[in-house]
């Protein structure tokens, strides 16, 4: 049996132009909003980790290959966590910066080892030096003490003792010179070195006051060893504050701390200088010392071992008691 359609009942398969047209339009909406929604995510993204990067960035103005004012990361001073941060929103950039961190630890350390080794000698010897400074300091000062207060000129018990090496002819304020004198040496000794030779000893020797001499020829050179002392300090508190300002800044201490330590201290050491030659010249000014130019004032004399001796006038009668005679 055949079975006839109207019209009306039978259903074209083919879209009309109208739903064409709204099916191209509901469409177009969607994929344009998808559109629309991706790309803000990828701005947000992208924000979010500008924005974690810039908190991690530092200035660079000129930098090489670089505009005026760029920024540019810092990859040693991201930290661990910020690496991971960084990762969620860009894995090859967190990479990036993971590897750049580590290729610069790795030449900080081997910078930082050859930096110390450059230091080490200074710091080393600065250390020998401070162990030695406050033994000469207090022993400079009882040497001075014993200079301004007791006998230690040429006619004097003290001198006598050195002569004979008859300990008892020593009075206490020369008891205390020699004393004094001796730690001061040791401590220059720990300047010069663990093992100084014989002739750093006698030049060490030679420039110390000594019993013998009279007070203005004492006076001077405890008062160029004082200057020695304060420069010295100066010199050791440099090198300690050079040392802790580049542990600081660097995380380890620079080479060239020893150049640096000089460059600084030359205008204070200039200056203790200049005082050092003001008060020099009080010394030979003082009225108590005006009677010591020798080549006005002295005589010849023979001491006990039958030695022509230049005396100063004013020794003349403690020479007489001692034991010299005059010079026919």
């Amino acid at each position: 049996m055949t079975i006839y359609t109207t019209p009306e009942s039978f259903e074209d398969p083919t879209p009309s132009a109208g739903q064409r047209f709204g099916t191209a339009v509901g469409t177009g909406l969607s994929s344009g909003l998808e559109m629309l929604v991706q790309d803000k995510l990828d701005k947000m993204k992208q924000q979010r980790l500008q924005n974690l990067i810039g908190e991690l960035s530092s200035p660079s103005r000129g930098a090489p290959g670089g505009e005026e004012g760029q920024t540019r990361i810092a990859p040693s001073t991201i930290s661990d966590e910020a690496i991971v941060a960084i990762g969620a929103q860009n894995p090859n950039l967190a990479r990036l910066l993971q590897s750049q961190k580590e290729n610069m630890s790795r030449q900080t350390e081997a910078r930082a080892k050859r930096e110390f080794e450059r230091a080490k000698p200074i710091l080393a010897r600065a250390d020998e030096r401070a162990e030695g400074i406050t033994q000469k300091e207090g022993s400079l000062s009882l040497m001075q003490n014993a200079v301004q207060e007791g006998n230690l000129g040429f006619f004097s018990l003290n001198n006598l003792a050195e002569v004979t090496g008859i300990e008892g002819l020593r009075d206490p304020k020369g008891a205390q010179f020699i004393s004094a004198s001796k730690e001061y040496f040791l401590g220059s000794l720990k300047r010069a070195g663990a093992r100084p030779n014989q002739w750093i000893e006698q030049q060490i020797q030679k420039m110390l006051p000594k019993i013998g001499r009279n007070e203005k020829a004492n006076q001077t050179v405890i008062e160029t060893l004082k200057t020695e002392l304060v420069i010295e300090n100066a010199q050791l508190d440099i090198i300690d504050r050079l040392a802790q300002e580049d542990e600081e800044k660097f995380g380890y201490i620079k080479g060239n701390i020893g150049q640096r330590a000089r460059k600084e201290l030359k205008s204070f050491a200039d200056q203790k200088q200049k005082d050092l030659e003001v008060r020099l010249r009080k010394i030979v000014s003082n009225p108590k010392f005006s009677d010591l130019d020798v080549n006005k004032t002295e005589v010849i004399m023979i001491d006990l071992q039958g030695r022509r001796r230049a005396v100063e006038k004013k020794d003349v009668k403690a020479a007489k008691q001692a034991g010299y005679r005059l010079s026919q």
